[in-house]
C-alpha cells in the first residue's frame, strides 16, 4: 500500500512540472493585450508589464500541469526611468501573437542586425525588432504597426545602418527614419538599398536610381552603360556593392563616391549570381572586434569570401544559391530547398538542419529566417541581447 501511495504521488507530482519544448524558436512575437506580465518563471515574480504591440523574441515554451503554454522570451530594450533596460523571463503564450498566427503569406522579407521587415501578398507589411529612433533622435517608431498608413506596399527593405524603408504602390519611397527624404516618384522600383544618408533602388529595367541627394559618380574606368545593367545590390556601413547583369561586382565608397581600395579584388569576382556583406564579430565576448565580411555565390553553385574565417567555413560548399552572412556564421540556401550553416572561427553554427522547400534567407546580426514555398516564416538564432 505504501509503494503504491508513493508511485501515486510521485505521478502527481510530475504532471504539474512543466514540459520544456526542444530547442523550439519561434522568432518574432508581439503581445497581444494591455499589460502583459513578464515573469521571472512561470507563474512567478512580476518583471515587468509589456504593454500592446511590443515585440518580444521568443527563444522556447513550456507547458505547465494546468495546460497552460509559456513562452520564453526576451524583450529588447524597453525605455524606463532607469533608461533602456533588457529584460528576459515568460510570458503567458496567448497573450503572444507568433508563428502561423502572424508569419504566413510572406511575399518578401528583408533584415538586419535590429530586426526585420515583411511584406506580405496582400501589400501589408509588418515591421519587427528593436524600437527604432529616428534621426531627429526624439520619434520612437513602434515596430508592428510603423507601415500601416503606407500599405499597400510593392517593396520592403532595411537600411544597412539604421531603419526600415518601403515603396507604396504609387512609387512613393517611405522610410522610418524621418531624416531620409521621400521620393523615388515615378519609377518602377523592384529593389532598395542603402544607409540613412544614402538609399538606391533598381528599376523593373535594370537601372541603379538614387533616393536622395547622394550621386554616385562614374569612375574613369567604367562605362557609362554599367550603371543600366544592375540587378542587384547590397551593402554595409562604408559600402554599396552592385551586381550587373554579366554577373560583375562593383564596390562603392559611401563616404566620396569613389570605389575604394577593397579587399577582396572585386574585379575578379566574375559570374556572380548572389552576394552578400555584414559585419562579423570573432573572438570571446565581450571584446570582439567586426570587421567586414563579403561572400557570393558564382552561376556554377559554390562560394567565393573575403575574410579568412567565411572562406573556411564555406570551403566545399556546392549547389548553392544564396549565402547570408550573419555576425559569426554563415548561411547558404542550397538548390534543392535546404540550407546549411557554419560556425566562424570555432563559434556554433545556427540549428537549420529542418529547414526545407526554402525560397529566401535573410541574416540578421545573430538571427536567420527563412521563407518557405507556402510563404511561412521560419526562424534560427537568437535577438535582443540573449546570450
Amino acid at each position: 500500500m505504501y509503494r503504491k501511495f508513493v508511485v501515486l504521488c510521485t505521478a502527481i507530482l510530475l504532471s504539474i512540472q512543466p514540459v520544456m519544448a526542444e530547442n523550439e524558436v519561434l522568432g518574432f512575437g508581439f503581445v497581444n493585450d494591455v499589460a502583459v506580465a513578464l515573469r521571472d518563471e512561470p507563474d512567478g515574480d512580476l518583471i515587468v508589464r509589456m504593454e500592446k504591440d511590443s515585440c518580444v523574441w521568443i527563444c522556447g515554451s513550456t507547458t505547465a500541469g494546468d495546460g497552460e503554454v509559456w513562452y520564453k522570451v526576451n524583450t529588447g530594450k524597453r525605455r524606463s526611468g532607469m533608461g533602456e533596460v533588457l529584460y528576459s523571463g515568460w510570458m503567458m503564450a496567448r497573450f503572444i501573437d507568433a508563428g502561423d498566427g502572424v508569419w504566413q503569406d510572406i511575399q518578401a522579407v528583408s533584415a538586419d542586425r535590429n530586426g526585420m521587415i515583411v511584406l506580405k501578398k496582400d501589400g501589408s507589411v509588418v515591421t519587427a525588432g528593436q524600437q527604432a529612433l529616428s534621426r531627429d533622435g526624439y520619434a520612437w517608431v513602434q515596430m508592428r504597426n510603423w507601415a500601416k498608413e503606407y500599405e499597400p506596399a510593392v517593396q520592403v527593405s532595411v537600411m544597412s545602418n539604421r531603419g526600415y524603408c518601403l515603396l507604396d504602390g504609387h512609387g512613393a519611397f517611405h522610410s522610418s527614419d524621418s531624416g531620409i527624404l521621400n521620393g523615388m516618384d515615378g519609377e518602377t522600383l523592384r529593389l532598395m538599398e542603402g544607409r540613412s544618408d544614402a538609399m538606391f533602388g533598381i528599376t523593373v529595367d535594370n537601372r541603379l536610381v538614387n533616393a536622395s541627394n547622394w550621386e554616385i559618380k562614374e569612375q574613369p574606368w567604367m562605362e557609362p552603360q554599367v550603371l543600366e545593367t544592375v540587378v542587384m545590390m547590397t551593402g554595409n556601413d562604408e559600402y554599396l556593392l552592385l551586381l550587373t547583369e554579366e554577373g560583375d561586382v562593383l564596390a562603392y565608397e559611401y563616404q566620396n563616391n569613389l570605389l575604394g581600395a577593397l579587399p577582396p579584388d572585386f574585379e575578379k569576382w566574375t559570374e556572380i549570381r548572389d552576394m552578400d556583406t555584414a559585419w562579423i564579430h570573432l573572438g570571446d565576448y565581450p571584446a570582439r572586434e567586426p570587421q567586414l565580411a563579403y561572400a557570393a555565390v558564382r552561376q556554377d553553385g559554390t562560394v567565393l569570401a573575403y575574410s579568412e574565417a567565411i572562406e573556411n567555413a564555406t570551403k566545399g560548399w556546392t549547389e548553392i544559391r544564396q549565402v547570408e552572412i550573419g555576425s559569426h556564421w554563415v548561411v547558404g540556401l542550397r538548390e534543392d530547398g535546404s540550407c546549411i550553416c557554419a560556425g566562424l572561427d570555432g563559434e556554433a553554427a545556427l540549428d537549420v538542419s529542418g529547414w526545407t522547400e526554402i525560397m529566401n534567407v535573410e541574416a540578421g546580426l545573430d538571427f536567420c529566417v527563412g521563407v518557405e514555398k507556402d510563404g511561412t516564416l521560419v526562424f534560427a538564432g537568437k535577438f535582443f541581447g540573449e546570450k
